[in-house]
């Protein structure tokens, strides 16, 4: 499931349409705005890692921080892949 999720943002709306939550709940558990929760999950605004936690408690799922989790390991891994060819690269 987490391979069909574009964003951050799609992730939060995914969780969020799942439990047919209101927008005006999610925001009450989190302590913002309405709106603000609407722009997260539309992508207009950056979604703070200090909320992924409190979003995830209040939709009851952790498809945002798995998403978040595994964009991670994908670019350590990007990277460690880098610098590996690098290496070879410096050394022949």
């Amino acid at each position: 499931m987490l391979r069909l999720i574009d964003s951050e943002a799609q992730a939060l709306r995914v969780s969020i349409a799942a439990g047919h939550f209101k927008l005006d709940y999610i925001a009450a558990c989190i302590g913002k705005s309405r709106a603000y929760v609407s722009r997260m999950q539309t992508g207009e605004r950056p979604i703070p890692r200090k909320l992924v936690a409190p979003l995830c408690a209040a939709t009851g799922t952790y498809l945002l921080r798995q998403y978040i989790e595994l964009q991670a390991a994908l670019d350590r891994r990007d990277v460690c892949q880098v610098s590996y060819v690098a290496g070879l690269l410096r050394a022949s």
